[in-house]
């Protein structure tokens, strides 16, 4: 935002913000002109955690342990060795002679062989040995951190890995979004090799600093974090581990990689945890990412045949359907409405946020978060307020806002006084008091179009599937705003098919919840292999019918 001396806005700048926004102050620093005084930039405010979704990851059964730990006596000297890895090797019964030893593990040897007697503590993580140390210093912590990276935030767990328990958890914004809102802005964002370097690094730096957060509020050093795993969907598994995302905005919008991986956290340019073990999971292909493997995980999407669909409702969303022994697998690009973005008065979930909306032929009930004055509405208020406006028809099928003349003669004068009309648009007025808070026609058609994509996203997987949306056992909500949602509206709206409301599950933060579990136990981290190699991918770009389906799921 900025104020002072400065030309008017032109052309380009009327184009690209509202009136609203011109009138608050707001100018595309690349366009505003001084007129020759003072100009003085107002910085916006940092994005809040406040209602970033910790829940849904609560402590975990572990059977079958990633972590193995063992100990063993190396003798000083072999007839036939040649070097002190290949006595390690010998001692260790042939355990590790398939692998090839990286550089950090080592530089571990030589301190680890110089006592006397030469009794080894050998740890391995998913069949990689990761620490070699001498038995008599006694056992370092068996920790890990498990990353959810979404589009808009992170969400990071530190987890016992031998238990499965969840000690503590920590949000925040994810710091790329200075770079754009959504996949496709951060893919060009990272067109250039500097570019790429910027949104990678921010992202490294964004999680070793929150594993190092977690880890000293618990009492841990670094040293304790064996560990560090992450998931998310394919742009953002891309930069994290600082591969170009490029090629996932060309058609046929192809992975460079899709498998597991494992690394050195200094290879991606950590510091703190340079010698961490990293683990990236699979990713099932397109913009459907490891996030989604996660999700169906955690909220057991195979557990038996019966037709069941998981719904990401992110910035980039993500649907999975499991139906008689076939996982279909689409992304759909719903944008960040749903996260308050790209809406006039709208918000993250935070205090001051209006989270819940209910209309009645008087006025307006609001709930505002954090017991604040009202300073805009995130996205589960957003979904109230239409599904409302539907319920009373103030805004028709098609989602044009009716004029106050029309809502009064059909006997809903309280909600008329709250239209106003202007020469530019027409207006839903929530409230005016302590400041003015607008849902505009823009903002309709905003919402219809992240419903749509989501919707037509939905249908498309059950034609594949030839499955009826009346014949879904269950449908699973992940994400936070699948979890703040009211159902309800969700329906009313059709952003999800008209299924029995108990039919409906919120899974809370599934994405964290499946990370935590494949740091925790093999068998979930096999789950995850199994499941990205099975799945069928949709590429919606590409299928005739999403367009067909897409503009049908813009009625209300």
């Amino acid at each position: 935002m900025v104020s002072g001396a400065l030309q008017p806005p032109n052309e380009i700048e009327r184009q690209h913000l509202s009136s609203a926004d011109l009138a608050k102050g707001f100018r595309l620093i690349c366009q505003a002109r001084s007129s020759g005084g003072e100009v003085v930039v107002h910085s916006l405010p940092e994005a809040s955690d406040f209602g970033i979704l910790t829940e849904g990851c609560g402590d975990l059964q572990v059977g079958d342990s990633n972590l193995h730990i063992w100990r063993v006596q190396v003798p000083q000297a072999l007839p036939e060795s040649r070097s002190e890895w290949e006595r390690l090797e010998a001692a260790d019964n042939g355990v590790l002679m398939d692998q090839s030893p990286p550089l950090s593990l080592l530089r571990m040897i030589p301190e680890a062989l110089s006592s006397d007697p030469r009794e080894l503590e050998v740890v391995s993580f998913a069949d990689r040995v990761i620490r070699v140390r001498p038995a008599e210093q006694g056992s370092l912590g068996y920790y890990g951190i498990a990353c959810d990276i979404g589009t808009t935030t992170l969400v990071a767990y530190l987890v016992d890995l031998r238990s499965g328990k969840v000690l503590g958890a920590i949000p925040r914004a994810n710091p790329q979004a200075a770079h754009g809102a959504d996949v496709m802005s951060r893919i060009d964002a990272a067109s250039t090799k500097e570019g790429l370097q910027l949104l990678h690094s921010s992202i490294i730096t964004a999680i070793e600093e929150m594993a190092a957060t977690l880890a000293a509020s618990n009492a841990l050093t670094p040293n304790d974090i064996a560990v560090i795993g992450v998931v998310g969907n394919t742009c953002m598994h891309h930069l994290f581990l600082g591969l170009s995302p490029i090629r996932l905005g060309q058609a046929p919008y192809l992975p460079v990689h899709r498998g597991e991986s494992f690394t050195r956290g200094a290879t991606l340019g950590m510091d703190v945890f340079a010698e961490t073990l990293l683990w990236s999971a699979p990713l099932i292909g397109g913009f459907v990412g490891s996030d989604a493997v996660a999700a169906a995980v955690a909220g057991q999407l195979l557990k038996d045949d019966k037709p069941r669909l998981l719904v990401d409702l992110g910035t980039n969303g993500e649907v999975l359907l499991s139906a008689r022994g076939r996982i279909l697998a689409c992304s759909a690009a719903a944008g960040p409405a749903f996260e308050g973005v790209q809406i006039l008065y709208g918000m993250r979930a935070e205090p001051g946020a209006i989270d819940e909306v209910r209309l009645h032929p008087e006025g307006v009930d609001l709930h505002v978060l954090g017991d604040e004055p009202a300073r805009g509405i995130c996205g589960s208020g957003l979904l109230d307020l239409v599904a409302e406006l539907v319920r009373l028809q103030v805004i028709d099928e098609t989602g044009r806002l009716r004029p106050p003349e029309e809502i009064a003669s059909s006997g809903l004068p309280g909600l008329a006084a709250h239209v106003i009309e202007t020469d530019e648009q027409i207006v839903f007025r929530l409230t005016d008091s302590p400041q003015i808070i607008d849902f505009t026609q823009k903002d309709v058609r905003q919402v219809q179009l992240a419903k749509a994509a989501i919707r037509a996203a939905i249908d498309i997987c059950c034609v594949y599937a030839e499955v009826s949306p009346d014949d879904l056992d269950e449908v699973l909500l992940a994400g936070a705003f699948g979890t703040y949602i009211r159902k309800e509206s969700a329906l009313r709206i059709g952003l999800l098919p008209s299924v029995p409301l108990p039919r409906i599950r919120s899974l809370g933060n599934a994405a964290g919840a499946g990370a935590v579990l494949a740091l925790t136990s093999e068998s979930a981290r096999m789950a995850f292999i199994e499941l990205a190699q099975k799945a069928e991918h949709i590429d919606l770009g590409s299928e005739l019918a999403f367009q067909e389906r897409f503009v049908e799921a813009m009625l209300f």
